[in-house]
């Protein structure tokens, strides 16, 4: 099992550690050797500075992924970063709940981390898949039915 840091400094959405942690879980399942994962929550300020300076991209996005793995590692090192600001805005766009927004945002920044890719459009359609069986199996837990 990977060992998951969660951190928060945004302010616009409650977190559930232990529902992110496992979806997080979740989807590094098939990976060989697990490692350590960092999760942050973040508003859209910090991760449109995040996403000019490390993708040369302007203004927020949902999630961003930072494959970390050391020279030679096998293991799953990483940083996902997570606009909750961005999450909330969608969520309220699509008409479903906070939570399984952000649910969505971590569980594609793992897929990222376990070599997932969604420039093709073949790769991005797999991805998706993965993505939304995982946060399928969670919709009980985010709904509470």
């Amino acid at each position: 099992r990977p060992a998951i840091a969660i951190a928060n400094s945004q302010k616009f959405l409650e977190i559930d550690r232990r529902l992110i942690a496992r979806a997080i879980r979740t989807a590094l399942a098939g990976t060989p050797i697990p490692g350590i994962v960092s999760v942050v929550f973040v508003d859209d300020r910090a991760i449109s500075a995040l996403n000019q300076r490390f993708l040369n991209h302007r203004g927020p996005t949902d999630v961003i992924a930072f494959p970390l793995g050391g020279c030679g590692s096998k293991e799953i090192w990483g940083e996902i970063v997570v606009s909750a600001e961005t999450a909330c805005r969608e969520a309220r766009r699509r008409r479903i709940p906070p939570t399984e927004e952000l649910l969505r945002y971590c569980i594609h920044g793992a897929l990222h981390l376990a070599g997932h890719d969604d420039h093709a459009p073949a790769a991005r359609k797999r991805m998706w898949k993965a993505q939304e069986e995982i946060v399928e199996n969670f919709r009980a837990t985010i709904t509470g039915r």
